[in-house]
């Protein structure tokens, strides 16, 4: 390409623009639908029977057993609302994705609101699972009185979830303490660089004096 002073000018290359890096979005997003399945199948499949056995063990109130009885019960409760933020939370991300609202503020308060109500939510679930007997009556946890695989599904799914958050919080320390070690030898680097120059200007002037 010729300039208008005649000369030759080397055509502008512009940097390719770096495609963002969905994978851990679309892992999370697997696990999620994954959660949301186990609990449409525990409601379906197991709830009807959870906890409903006329046996009442004697350290179990009849009020705080059908409490969490059947599926209109705490347990199949925490499943039903679970299932729907499961599954909701990766559909309106794909959504916001494909329709190219990523960046859109609007956008990622929905996401940070459905997030933040899905964290509430497994903690509540949480407390459910291992609060032995003061939520769920021991003997629902166990089996005694009927089908507890829904118990079960709600205990995984957190104890999951905890590890999930237990990884993401070891990983995020190891990654922070890199990157102030990395941080600190800039900063070393860039001081004796600065000490150097110092050094040099200081005998520059000597010279001259002289």
């Amino acid at each position: 390409m010729t300039g208008q002073n005649g000369r030759t000018e080397a055509p502008e290359v512009k940097p390719a623009a770096s495609e963002p890096n969905y994978f851990d979005e679309f892992v999370f997003r697997v696990l999620y639908i994954a959660a949301g399945c186990v609990c449409v199948w525990a409601i379906i499949l197991h709830s009807q029977e959870f906890c409903t056995s006329p046996k009442i063990g004697m350290n179990v109130g009849k009020a705080n057993k059908q409490q969490f009885a059947g599926p209109n019960g705490l347990v199949a409760n925490w499943l039903k609302v679970e299932s729907v933020l499961s599954m909701g939370l990766p559909t309106i991300s794909v959504i916001v994705l494909v329709a190219k609202q990523q960046d859109r503020i609007c956008a990622r308060c929905i996401l940070y609101i459905v997030s933040a109500l899905q964290t509430a939510w497994f903690i509540v679930g949480c407390l459910f699972s291992y609060e032995t007997g003061k939520y769920v009556p021991e003997e629902c946890q166990k089996g005694q009185m009927g089908d507890n695989t829904a118990f079960l599904a709600m205990w995984w799914i957190c104890t999951i979830w905890l590890g999930l958050v237990a990884f993401s919080g070891v990983l995020s320390f190891f990654v922070g303490c890199y990157q102030l070690e990395r941080v600190h030898r800039m900063w070393s680097r860039y001081r004796e660089e600065a000490k150097r120059r110092r050094l040099k200007s200081e005998v520059a002037v000597q010279v001259k004096q002289r």
